[in-house]
């Protein structure tokens, strides 16, 4: 049983590193998703706002069902989708899509934070519970901020705006 919480606790981080990453990656791809869609940066970036704003609004839903429906469920389900909404925003042609696209990809990758905290309390003891839950906080902001991004901006330069994306998905499937 204590491989298997370690391995859980291991687990969480990652995936909430990978959560957190997705609201980062399209910082610095504003400029070009703008010159693909004929938009000002400025007006990409409200894909971020849109992703924030369902972010926001899947928070308040997934804690309360994940209390009723279960916390594994919730993730599983959220973590399964957000393949499919992270890969859609790789398809998105014009503004409406994108901000449509990445407000899903928000709400759905919502389903994690609320439904890993909760499993963490139920799953860890008292003394390990400070550990894993500072882990999986810290670490996912600060490395998403110092890591994905300028990965973001290399697959840009190097492969086009949809691979960032598209690349993601898979991994995204991975979650679950």
């Amino acid at each position: 049983m204590e491989k298997r919480r370690i391995l859980t606790g291991i687990l969480l981080v990652v995936i909430g590193i990978f959560v957190t990453s997705n609201i980062y990656t399209l910082i610095p791809l504003y400029p070009e998703i703008g010159k693909a869609m004929g938009i000002p940066a400025k007006e990409a970036g409200y894909g971020s706002t849109a992703f924030t704003l369902f972010y926001a609004c899947g928070l308040l839903l997934c804690g309360p069902l994940s209390d009723r429906a279960g916390r594994k469920k919730v993730m599983v389900a959220g973590l399964f989708l957000s393949a499919f909404t992270t890969f859609f925003v790789s398809l998105a042609q014009n503004p409406a899509q994108l901000y449509l696209f990445r407000g899903l990809q928000g709400f759905t990758l919502a389903s994690f934070a609320p439904a890993a905290f909760s499993y963490s309390f139920e799953l860890f003891r008292d003394r390990e519970r400070p550990f894993w839950l500072a882990l999986t906080t810290r670490g996912s902001s600060a490395r998403a901020c110092s890591a994905k991004s300028p990965v973001s901006l290399w697959r840009i330069t190097a492969d086009g705006r949809p691979s960032t994306y598209f690349s993601a998905s898979p991994t995204a499937s991975l979650h679950f």
